[in-house]
């Protein structure tokens, strides 16, 4: 994600590339990135041997008690993410600010991805999120030595985490594929035979994990897994196109690429929409009609903006109501979102996430909603008054114009 710099690797300026600050043909230019790799290398070697010596002392463990074993992933994770991709972001940055780059970014995703995983509030989410916040210490510390370049410093957050329940939890085996599959039945005005329902064209048997890692029963297991692991992508059937994003699900129609609205859907799938809103699983279903947006809300139509007044929809009888109002309009503006969109929030089991995860973003809950922009003291800027991340570009196009 090089957001259209002129130069990037992964998400810093460079770490093993010459450039004209530090001398094109100069021996500084090669050596300098060539030890700040290897200090990196041989540090989180060490750090890699021993989260794998932890992990498989953990599985001699809990296999000699009879115990299924732990997964393999959550310490790669911490590895990978937590480690290699934070020590080389931090000290590539580090490198390019004292060779003299004016303008950096970096993207810190270690604690995003953690509470993906095991929820926003987790003890290691939490220790991810501290080791970020020593890299970002790490960083202003450089920039207080530099005192002579002038830097200024900016930390963003582009959303928050909400903890979320698994939609298995809700629904047992079955899907929210499934469940969109159903609700939407058959197209009354499609002249094909209708397909039978996902459950039944492909049986979910129960999944009985093995003790050890390697045992062969894996082997006969990875049908199970596959279907699970399909979530994570889109799933066409009946006419529908079926994309699980998190906390959200976009439904397409797929006869035709133009949008869809409500009343077509209606016509096609009667009372589809509304049959989804009055699920567990599923807290507000949006799309979009001849007159605006609209908003199911178990069983209930709003429209968006509502009128003034108490709509007992949570979405709306809130003090942020504007703002709530203003980030749907966007969503459902946008060409990319689907015909239909599925919340799983303020469900009656809290906040769904229809991905397996433990922790949820990109939807309209306060903890979610308000990020934070820490910006230097003596700046003016006037940041009560930003809607949209647009509107953040007129204090960085100031930087440009300063060049």
């Amino acid at each position: 994600f090089g957001g259209g710099a002129e130069d990037a690797v992964l998400t810093f300026a460079r770490l093993l590339r010459p450039g004209p600050v530090w001398g094109r043909l100069g021996l500084r230019a090669r050596v300098v990135p060539v030890f700040v790799f290897l200090w990196v290398a041989l540090r989180m070697s060490v750090v890699s041997v021993i989260e794998v010596l932890r992990w498989a002392g953990l599985v001699l463990r809990d296999f000699s008690l009879g115990h299924a074993v732990p997964s393999p992933v959550p310490p790669i994770l911490r590895v990978v993410v937590s480690g290699w991709l934070r020590e080389l972001f931090t000290l590539g940055v580090t490198l390019d600010l004292y060779g003299g780059v004016p303008a950096l970014y970096v993207n810190f995703v270690d604690y995003d991805v953690n509470a993906h995983a095991l929820g926003p509030e987790h003890p290691a989410a939490l220790r991810a999120l501290r080791a970020v916040d020593a890299s970002i210490g790490a960083i202003a510390r450089v920039v207080a030595r530099l005192r002579e370049r002038d830097y200024d410093l900016y930390v963003i957050s582009d959303h928050g985490h909400l903890a979320s329940v698994p939609f298995r939890r809700v629904c047992g085996e079955a899907s929210v594929v499934d469940l969109v599959v159903t609700a939407f039945g058959p197209d009354r005005q499609s002249r094909r035979a209708p397909e039978p329902p996902l459950a039944a064209r492909e049986p979910l048997a129960p999944l009985r994990m093995p003790l050890w890692p390697f045992a062969p029963v894996w082997q006969r297991n990875l049908a199970y897994l596959e279907q699970r692991l399909r979530e994570r992508n889109a799933v066409w059937v009946g006419g529908l196109c079926i994309v699980p994003a998190g906390p959200n699900v976009n439904v397409y129609l797929t006869h035709t690429p133009e949008r869809v609205l409500g009343e077509e859907i209606e016509a096609r799938y009667p009372g589809a929409l509304t049959r989804l809103s009055t699920h567990p699983g599923i807290g507000y279903v949006l799309a979009r009609s001849a007159a605006g947006p609209v908003c199911y809300y178990r069983g209930a139509v709003h429209r968006i903006p509502p009128p003034p007044g108490a709509t007992g929809c949570p979405l709306f009888d809130r003090a942020d109501r504007a703002t709530v109002v203003l980030g749907l309009e966007d969503l459902l503006a946008m060409p990319s979102g689907g015909d239909v969109i599925l919340y799983g929030h303020d469900t009656t089991v809290g906040c769904v996430s229809y991905l397996d995860e433990r922790g949820s973003h990109a939807g309209p809950s306060p903890a979610e909603l308000y990020p934070f922009v820490a910006a230097p003291a003596h700046l003016a800027f006037d940041f009560a008054a930003v809607r949209r991340p647009r509107d953040l570009y007129p204090l960085f196009a100031r930087y440009q114009d300063q060049e």
